[in-house]
């Protein structure tokens, strides 16, 4: 559990780290090891702000090539804790109202949203991954493979290229 016991701290800007493992945070597949948490904090008597900074080691396979790889996956985030006599409903995820006599602030579940929130929708191994041949399977990326490749031509795309070539005379 990721924990600060805000009581001790005076007002003022104060930095953290926190190093908790993937297995205290409830954090599953792709993660392994510990994530990484830098934690700036800017207390005064009415509120709180925290700006947060976390990576995590993940295990991926790339969506491209089938490439099983590790990375560091990392992403920040900010909230405002505002200290409020009458905790009020609020829409805003990053604005959160505490009692006054509130005296610790658990970020575990924050940290483990914005881990999972890190793993990209398109995993790939590298910016030039090349994939697989479509024919064969062989990864382009380590060989070539012997397939014939296809015409470029699409049907749908047929007057456009003949509207070209003509405006190109």
């Amino acid at each position: 559990m990721i924990v600060i016991k805000i009581h001790n701290f005076s007002d003022g800007i104060h930095e953290l780290e926190f190093n908790e493992s993937v297995g205290n945070l409830r954090l599953e597949e792709p993660f392994y090891g510990d994530v990484l948490c830098k934690i700036v904090m800017d207390k005064s008597n009415s509120q709180i702000v925290i700006k947060g900074e976390i990576s995590a080691k993940a295990h991926l396979t790339c969506d491209r090539c089938n490439v099983e790889f590790d990375d560091i996956l990392s992403n920040s985030f900010k909230n405002v804790y505002i200290f409020s006599g009458n905790p009020e409903e609020n829409n805003s995820e990053n604005v959160i109202y505490l009692n006054r006599e509130t005296d610790k602030i658990d970020l575990s579940a924050d940290i483990k949203d914005y881990a999972i929130l890190s793993v990209p929708m398109k995993i790939l191994c590298g910016d030039d991954c090349k994939g697989l041949c479509f024919k064969c399977g062989v990864n382009l990326n380590s060989e070539s493979c012997n397939c014939e490749k296809p015409a470029d031509t699409n049907s749908v795309w047929a007057a456009l290229d003949k509207l070209k070539n003509n405006l190109g005379n």
